[in-house]
């Protein structure tokens, strides 16, 4: 039995991923890994460079693979096939992070955390409050498998249109809705309670199809409305900045900051950009 299962969500830089990997990897872990259909590389570039880093018993990329499209239900299918993949390995926490994560905390820290707090449910969350006689994410129409709605052209154009046009929703009846981040950590039991609603909860999955930004509502959603509630907590797992257009990447100049967060992870990181920041992580934090 896996002490922590790590289910990664990546798209980009098999190095960077492979480092990220040799750095969390002892062995108490094992690795559920997912790479993009839209990855900047092959999968097999992936499986190479993983092979340098941990034994192959430890890694197992999920064997169904989704494109990572921003704002698509496709993140919610992701984070399901990583959860059933690492279900398999029995951990007492399943840990959501990106392939562009990089730990703040010493392992023996977050470890420490785990321990203390073993049932609990590490989530960002929210009750959703946004006005109901205003287009918002979960009572309209949207279509992200065909629309990038993080692109302003033509095409988004007419996604809006689209989207007035139609009726507004109604969330499924008995259910509270909540928002929050999608990266988080999930006892086993809730991990597998998760799965087991994506599996059977049909109409949930199906309202859930034509929301933007799923996975920052649907997991949050279930769980706070299940006797899993009780065992929430509001914690930033992966800490980032998020109040511009795109996540930034972090820094040398940024150490002070990342070493200052409770949460013991944080994205975004990018060697392209800035490879030093990652290196003084290991020197100053993780040594």
């Amino acid at each position: 039995m896996s002490k922590v299962a790590y289910l990664i969500v990546a798209h980009t830089n098999p190095q960077q991923l492979s480092r990220l990997i040799s750095r969390l990897h002892d062995d108490q872990v094992f690795f559920a890994v997912h790479i993009s259909l839209t990855a900047s590389s092959p999968l097999e570039d992936f499986q190479r460079e993983l092979e340098k880093s941990v034994p192959a018993a430890k890694v197992e990329f999920t064997g169904q693979r989704y494109k990572g499209t921003w704002g698509s239900f496709n993140l919610v299918k992701i984070a399901i096939e990583l959860i059933r993949t690492a279900l398999k390995a029995k951990p007492a926490h399943l840990v959501l992070i990106s392939g562009q994560d990089y730990p703040i905390k010493s392992r023996s820290d977050f470890y420490k955390l785990l321990e203390e707090n073993r049932e609990t449910i590490f989530m960002p969350f929210k009750l959703v409050d946004w006005p109901a006689n205003k287009t918002n994410r979960i009572n309209s129409y949207f279509f992200p498998d065909i629309f990038n709605y993080g692109k302003s052209d033509k095409a988004l154009l007419l996604a809006r249109i689209i989207t007035f046009l139609l009726p507004k929703r109604t969330f499924p009846q008995g259910l509270t809705p909540y928002t929050g981040r999608y990266w988080c950590i999930l006892p086993y039991d809730a991990a597998a309670f998760l799965l087991n609603e994506y599996d059977t909860n049909k109409e949930l999955t199906r309202y859930f199809k034509y929301v933007l930004i799923p996975e920052e509502q649907y997991f949050h959603t279930i769980l706070m409305n299940s006797s899993f509630s009780s065992r929430m907590k509001n914690f930033t797992v992966s800490f980032a900045d998020y109040t511009g257009p795109r996540t930034p990447v972090w820094r040398r100049e940024h150490l002070d900051l990342l070493k200052s967060q409770d949460s013991p992870f944080a994205r975004r990181f990018d060697p392209g950009i800035d490879n030093e920041v990652m290196d003084a992580i290991d020197r100053g934090i993780l040594c």
